[in-house]
């Protein structure tokens, strides 16, 4: 049985074109919440909403969230925007926006800031993380299991950040892992912080050879030729990401049949919350688009749940039904659950109730 995740970067809006408002944020869309969740409560998903701090802060949008977690329908987790989380980050500029940028004392005082105001707003100790634009690093790989976190999703296989300044996650594993304090890509035996990317590959069953084949065609001189949109508008090599916002619902149902195939262990999907809102991200500049993207999410959810029979989960909960089949599963080739998975236990309920002192981190 394959596992269903979906989390949703529940943020501001109007923060591409290089802007980071340190004040004054536009939470309008949060309106729209009732909309979403009508989706997810169709398909039996409880999407963990990983929330920056202004959203925390806004009645409206924090109260809607409040109702769908005492509900039993979402789970909380955080979403570090280092230019709206005390202390802010300055200049609050794309070199500051991302937090593998930072001294990671700046990063540890601004995640405990996020953690606690979660604790306060919302009464639960968030477990999962993700890092704003996509910008995570090894050496917060203490810092966030100090404070209780055990899902870091940032890792977005298929993308490099670099020409941004960010993270290479291109290389990256499609299957989830145990990170360490060194490396955000290398998979270690055991540990307490799980890495779950997001949910990308090709179209073809051969993920490693197409991704070696689909790097060297994107590189000088090659790139040039333009051979990368050649085999995509032929069908013969598509690179796809499981993101209604800018994937079509066939590009996305061609990704999760050929991951069945692959017989993976999790399907990821995310997106941006402020896409439910008209004008919210690029991707929907009118209601025309805004409508169109809710009938992607609805039909791959549909084809998700109902066609390849994956199994809705909260990210908290899928962190202990991975250690539990880790535990009792034997190494195996082409297994996801290999030897690097094994490690501490950590039911359910001691990661919603832990509550580490400042001290320990």
């Amino acid at each position: 049985m394959a596992w269903l995740l979906v989390n949703v970067d529940t943020e501001e809006e109007g923060l591409w074109g290089a802007t980071f408002p340190t004040s004054d944020w536009r939470l309008e869309h949060l309106a729209e919440l009732p909309r979403l969740q009508a989706i997810f409560d169709r398909h039996g998903v409880r999407p963990s909403y990983q929330v920056t701090s202004p959203v925390v802060q806004d009645r409206r949008g924090s109260g809607l969230l409040q109702d769908y977690l005492d509900g039993g329908r979402c789970d909380i987790g955080a979403h570090l925007h280092t230019w709206s989380t005390q202390p802010i980050a300055l200049p609050a500029d794309r070199g500051c926006s991302m937090p593998c940028h930072l001294p990671v004392e700046l990063v540890r005082r601004q995640l405990l800031t996020l953690t606690e105001q979660i604790r306060s707003r919302f009464g639960i100790q968030p477990v999962t993380y993700r890092s704003g634009r996509y910008g995570s690093s090894a050496e917060h790989t203490a810092l966030l299991t100090g404070l209780g976190y055990r899902v870091e999703t940032s890792v977005c296989p298929l993308v490099d950040h670099t020409r941004d300044g960010g993270p290479d996650y291109y290389d990256a594993p499609f299957e989830p892992y145990w990170l360490g304090g060194d490396s955000m890509l290398a998979a270690q035996p055991n540990g307490l912080l799980l890495s779950v990317p997001i949910s990308a590959g090709f179209n073809r069953r051969c993920f490693e050879s197409a991704r070696r084949l689909h790097r060297m065609l994107s590189r000088p001189p090659l790139s040039k030729l333009r051979t990368i949109g050649i085999l995509y508008r032929l069908g013969l090599l598509r690179l796809i990401r499981l993101n209604p916002e800018m994937t079509s619902l066939g590009d996305m149902i061609a990704l999760c049949d050929t991951l069945a195939r692959r017989r993976t262990l999790v399907y990821h999907l995310t997106f941006h919350s402020s896409d439910i809102g008209v004008g919210g991200t690029p991707y929907v500049p009118t209601i025309e688009a805004r409508d169109a993207f809710l009938d992607r999410l609805d039909g791959i959810l549909e084809h998700l749940v109902n066609h390849l029979g994956a199994r809705p989960v909260t990210a908290r909960e899928y962190y202990d039904l991975f250690r539990e089949c880790a535990a009792r599963t034997e190494p195996a080739a082409g297994d996801g659950f290999t030897a690097r998975h094994g490690g501490h236990d950590s039911p359910a309920e001691e990661s919603r109730q832990f509550r580490p002192s400042p001290a320990t981190i």
